[in-house]
């Protein structure tokens, strides 16, 4: 069991991570990025705020983004938030 649970550590340490915004009701990826960890996600996201309309769109996101910065770019953005 010790030799699974190395090799699944390891695994996780080299794996990719994206962020990807969706419109779900189009079926279209409307942005996706590489981000080297779950802290760069942070900063991607807001990125993707910045460039991408959602006025009058429901963003879903994690608990990871319930900090002030990000919540208040969704806020500027006139849209809905579920986390």
């Amino acid at each position: 069991m010790e030799k699974c649970c190395a090799a699944h550590t390891e695994m996780t340490k080299t794996a990719f991570q994206f962020v990807t915004a969706d419109d779900t009701e189009r079926g279209l990826v409307l942005s996706q990025k590489l981000t080297e960890n779950k802290n760069g996600e942070i900063n991607v996201v807001r990125q993707m705020l910045d460039v991408i309309n959602v006025k009058d769109s429901v963003i879903t996101i994690d608990a990871l983004h319930c900090q002030h910065d990000t919540l208040e770019k969704i806020a500027e953005k006139n849209t809905y938030v579920v986390v």
